[in-house]
């Protein structure tokens, strides 16, 4: 499973639309796709000013196109009428039951949920989300778009191989807790996003891999060093086990920037993926 990060407007789906073009129609072992559209976006989606218009399934239609020995690209668009819109728990439970229904029928391909933050703010669906984390043996992969790392329930988060980490509006320092074990590589490829962000890159994202613990993307070690420096100059106590050390004498053998230039090397040599 794949969960992709990244406020809105910033290219995380023209990134995995493009991305899913290749597995449906380009690749050597392809894959069919299914969208869970559920901001209906992808009935005309322009990739290299080619417009790609993508023909919707009913629900009842999912074995089916499962079955299908066709590669191909299709979605399903929930009809949200006024009712359920107006009541939070109703759209939530509908939409459960929709995602539901999915998991447990499509088969041999990949599965794109859009982002649901959009429709149900932080309320992602309860049965989707424990569902989503034994999904292994449906041979269905999964991509998940959500505005922020932050937003993922820890569950989800451990069961994500990789996060395409794009630029987002909240700090990972506000999410610590939450991350746990996770906090410094992701703290890292923030850092990394977010100067090149500022510097007009808009686009920009990094690969996380969560089981390796590695970042990979079209970065140099330049970036990712000073990415790391940048963290450590925020958490100076990550240097005070090497501070501390000492000589048979009592005096420090390592200086500030020694103890700086050791560390980096070590969370480089750590983190480095490309």
């Amino acid at each position: 499973m794949m969960a992709v990060c990244g406020k809105k407007r910033i290219g995380k789906s023209y990134k995995t639309f493009e991305q899913m073009l290749q597995q449906a129609y380009f690749t050597e072992h392809r894959r069919k796709v299914l969208y869970f559209d559920v901001n209906g976006e992808y009935g005309g989606y322009e990739i290299a000013k080619i417009t790609h218009r993508i023909k919707e399934i009913g629900e009842h239609e999912i074995i089916k196109y499962s079955n299908s020995p066709t590669f191909e690209i299709r979605r399903i668009v929930p009809k949200l009428n006024p009712q359920i819109m107006n009541d939070l728990n109703v759209l939530a439970d509908y939409i459960d039951n929709l995602l539901m229904k999915i998991l447990v029928q499509f088969r041999n391909g990949i599965l794109v949920v859009e982002d649901l933050n959009a429709t149900l703010g932080d309320n992602l669906p309860q049965r989707f989300t424990s569902t989503i984390c034994n999904n292994a043996h449906r041979n269905c992969d999964i991509i998940l778009h959500i505005q922020s790392a932050g937003r993922l329930v820890p569950k989800v988060r451990q069961n994500c191989e990789y996060v395409r980490f794009h630029y987002q509006l909240d700090d990972m320092d506000d999410s610590k807790s939450k991350l746990k074990g996770d906090y410094e590589i992701f703290k890292i490829a923030q850092l990394i996003v977010n100067k090149q962000f500022l510097g007009g890159n808009k686009r920009f994202f990094v690969l996380i891999n969560r089981e390796e613990k590695k970042l990979s993307g079209k970065f140099s070690p330049r970036m990712m060093s000073e990415a790391i420096q940048e963290y450590l100059t925020q958490n100076m106590r990550k240097l005070k086990p090497i501070l501390d050390q000492r000589d048979k004498k009592g005096k420090k053998i390592f200086t500030y920037e020694q103890a700086l230039n050791k560390k980096t090397e070590e969370l480089f040599g750590m983190f480095w993926g490309n």
